[in-house]
């Protein structure tokens, strides 16, 4: 154009009257509220508008003039906001010329899921972030995840007045990753943490839709939430029909974003939250999620046959960041449990340590409380039994317990101010017979020496009572050794800090518990002994098998001393007891007896000895040896009895070549060969009466004193055969001049007539 604005066109020549091509430079400015602003974009792409200044991006080529005029027939704004902008189209040497263009609200493009009061974008990567973290629950709700859609330019979009498709929002969870472990998980739809109570998939109206959480009546829900699938709408619209009839036209409609603006930095971005309702929403719940962080993406696609005129059937993603932190605290649970039983009164080790957890089982590391231990039944003391909660985990590091010995305690845990507790069942101080063989509870959680089994552990040359040569060495300095000891079972084991029990020794006896010294026995007495016989191995009062002359409890178990050379190789000492037995008083075992220890009525008499009966103690040396078998009873040996066992018994006799004294009974023969005898006897026997009695009748004949001794021998023998024979035989038995044993031998043997 030249200066009066008249087109030229051919007319732009040069001096030459060559036509001029002109270089044409265009250039656009933007006018509107938005030029202080700049954009970053989605997850998906999308552009968002953020602080700072802004320049949109533009494209146009380079263009010429030919014959006074140029076409620019490309120039294209990339995704530029709402507003007035200034195109400018320069030539050099020419005055430039300008025009403006105005963009408004376009179709939607892209979802925003950052509109809620306390999300921001986040710059490196633009995902929307949840700056209020979640409390983990059995199902665990967004609160508020308000997604709407704006158009290329970051504009919001009402969808009612510039898009009639119909379109759903769809959620998701992609993306987890446990504080606790570090691990990270990826979601799929099958593979998702999303309870069933979740609605994954929501109608957009006006523009935007919103998962909520249930509305209480403390704590009621905005108007945009949607109603869930098994809520109740009364209570929804009821609030919204019973809002202000004076209300302004100008604020923005239920459910609807507006059209045409950014309004970013508001909360919900603008969109009217009142009224407020209670009931059931339509959600999102993550079924007891562990603490750590989570991503939600939200797509949108239109309906099949519902998009004819859409000019973007997909929309651009959106995602959401949020940070699940411990719930409130529901359960305890044993880190490191407490033993079953440890030594009293030392710190127990490994320590005890409690983990808080809540209903999903993450550990509750944000309270600040405190725990403690208590015990029933009582005990005499507890040290260290409260102790701060850090980190979520209890740890009773001084936990140390003076109880009694033999008791199963239950140790309850508790978190003060929160009601939960847990208990642990049985504990036990270690038993006696662990840290103190041999021994017994006693009070004060002590242990004492069990009947039978005594401290003292001198030796036996010292006046020492015990029994010490299979023991070894023990330390009852235990303090000494507490603070550097690592194992402390082993310890115990090792030094035996307690001192040790051993058994009484032979002819000892200790009736009562405790540590003193064993009883000696009576004098004359040990415990060697049991009813006349060495006395076998048996189980003492701690369960412990011993020889039957150790660790003896009782005064019973003393025995008078008898040691044979059956036992012992020689004759040492042998005595018996003298009633009455709980005198325990022991005599000399008499000459020609055996004692093992029992009553006089026990004592058993030698070979070849007797006595006159079992309450006697003299015992007599019998004439013929083999006659008397000894024995408790003095017994004879066959054919003989009586005193000494001199005496031939029925059906033996004597043989008339040994003396009296050395007289051996033998048994008779048959009757025959007696009544033979017999008549030879008397044969004999009148041969030599005729024959005295012939010397007799000469005078001055020594023989009449003879005769006179024979008739007192006939004498004698009758007084003593006249119950077995009649008269007429031992008058003339009395008349065989032999000796007097020799007759009665003879006659033994002689059937009566």
């Amino acid at each position: 154009m030249d200066g009066g604005d008249n087109f030229i066109g051919a007319l732009d020549v040069d001096q030459l009257g060559t036509a001029v091509r002109r270089d044409l430079v265009t250039t656009v400015e933007g006018k509107s509220s938005t030029q202080v602003k700049k954009y970053t974009s989605t997850p998906g792409g999308a552009p968002v508008i953020d602080e700072g200044p802004w320049l949109s991006d533009v494209s146009v080529s380079a263009r010429r003039t030919a014959l006074g005029e140029g076409v620019i027939d490309d120039l294209q704004l990339s995704s530029p906001t709402l507003g007035n902008y200034a195109v400018t189209i320069s030539s050099p040497a020419l005055a430039s010329v300008s025009f403006d263009i105005s963009i408004t609200a376009g179709q939607p493009s892209s979802l925003d899921a950052c509109g809620c009061p306390t999300c921001f974008r986040r710059a490196d990567d633009g995902i929307c972030v949840d700056t209020l973290p979640y409390r983990s629950d059995v199902q665990m709700p967004l609160r508020f995840a308000l997604v709407v859609m704006r158009d290329a330019g970051g504009a919001l979009v009402n969808t009612t007045l510039v898009d009639t498709a119909i379109r759903n929002v769809t959620a998701e969870l992609i993306y987890g990753k446990n504080d606790a472990t570090g691990q990270e998980v990826r979601y799929t739809p099958n593979a998702t943490l999303l309870s069933e109570a979740s609605q994954v998939r929501l109608i957009a109206e006006g523009g935007m839709v919103a998962w909520c959480r249930n509305g209480t009546a403390e704590n009621p829900i905005p108007q945009f939430c949607l109603l869930s699938d098994t809520g109740v709408d009364g209570p929804r619209v009821f609030a919204l029909e019973g809002r202000s009839s004076g209300q302004s036209s100008e604020r923005l409609q239920p459910g609807h974003v507006g059209t045409g603006s950014e309004n970013d930095g508001e909360d919900f971005y603008g969109i009217q939250t009142e009224p407020l309702w209670s009931g059931g929403a339509s959600g999102l719940y993550l079924k007891s999620p562990y603490t750590g962080t989570y991503i939600y993406q939200f797509s949108s696609r239109c309906l099949v046959g519902k998009c004819e005129h859409a000019l973007y059937s997909e929309l651009y993603i959106d995602q959401l960041e949020i940070t699940v932190v411990p719930g409130p605290l529901h359960r305890l649970t044993f880190l490191v449990a407490p033993p079953s039983a440890f030594e009293n009164d030392f710190v127990i080790d490994p320590s005890v340590q409690l983990l808080l957890l809540d209903v999903a089982d993450n550990v509750c590391s944000d309270l600040d409380t405190v725990a403690s231990m208590n015990i029933s039944p009582d005990v005499h003391r507890i040290y260290g039994q409260t102790t701060p909660v850090t980190g979520g985990i209890a740890s009773f590091g001084k936990l140390r317990i003076v109880g009694d010995r033999g008791i199963s305690y239950t140790l309850r845990f508790d978190i003060i101010a929160t009601g939960l507790s847990i208990v642990h069942f049985p504990y036990q101080i270690n038993s006696c017979k662990d840290i103190k063989p041999n021994s017994q509870r006693a009070r004060g959680g002590h242990c004492e020496c069990v009947p039978g089994y005594t401290e003292d552990a001198r030796p036996t040359a010292a006046g020492g009572t015990g029994y010490t040569e299979s023991f070894q060495s023990t330390s009852t300095n235990f303090k000494l050794y507490e603070k550097v000891v690592y194992m402390p079972q082993i310890y115990h084991r090792t030094l035996r800090p307690y001192g040790i029990c051993i058994p009484c020794a032979n002819g000892y006896f200790k009736q009562l518990p405790g540590p003193q010294s064993c009883t000696a026995c009576p004098f004359n007495m040990d415990t060697t002994l049991e009813h006349g016989s060495l006395k076998g191995s048996w189980t003492t009062h701690s369960g412990q098998v011993l020889p039957g002359y150790l660790g003896n409890y009782a005064r019973s178990a003393c025995h008078c001393i008898s040691l044979h050379k059956e036992f012992f190789g020689n004759d040492v000492i042998s005595m018996y007891r003298v009633n009455p037995e709980d005198a325990f008083t022991c005599e000399t075992c008499p000459r020609g007896g055996k004692c093992n220890g029992l009553s006089k009525q026990q004592i058993i008499v030698k070979y070849g000895h007797w006595r006159t009966g079992v309450n006697i103690t003299v015992i007599y040396q019998c004439p013929n040896l083999h006659a008397c078998l000894g024995g408790v009873n003095s017994e004879c040996s066959v054919g003989h009895e009586g005193n000494l066992c001199a005496v031939c018994s029925n059906g033996y006799a004597g043989s008339t070549f040994h003396s009296v004294q050395k007289q051996i009974c033998i048994k008779c023969g048959p009757d025959v060969i007696g009544s033979l005898v017999l008549i030879v006897s008397y044969v004999a026997q009148g041969i030599v009466m005729m024959g005295v009695f012939r010397m007799a009748t000469r005078k001055h004949n020594s023989a009449v004193g003879f005769c006179r001794i024979i008739l007192s021998h006939f004498q004698v023998m009758v007084g003593h055969l006249h119950n077995h024979y009649p008269f007429q035989t031992l008058f003339c038995a009395s008349s065989i001049p032999l000796a007097k044993a020799s007759i009665f031998n003879i006659f033994k043997c002689v059937p009566p007539v």
